[in-house]
């Protein structure tokens, strides 16, 4: 269902067909920045913990 997402966003920036092995890059680069952003705002409201 992610994957959907990120090739609407990838279709409409580029215009070409996007490999399966491109979509799935980009989802999980959507992933660790996600991840990365909430691990950031974690140690920024709760900076006891780290």
């Amino acid at each position: 269902m992610l994957e959907w997402g990120d090739r609407a966003i990838v279709y409409a920036a580029t215009g070409d067909e996007v490999t399966r092995r491109a979509a799935y890059a980009l989802g999980f680069l959507g992933f660790v920045v996600l991840g990365l952003s909430i691990y950031l705002w974690v140690a920024i409201l709760q900076p006891e913990r780290f």
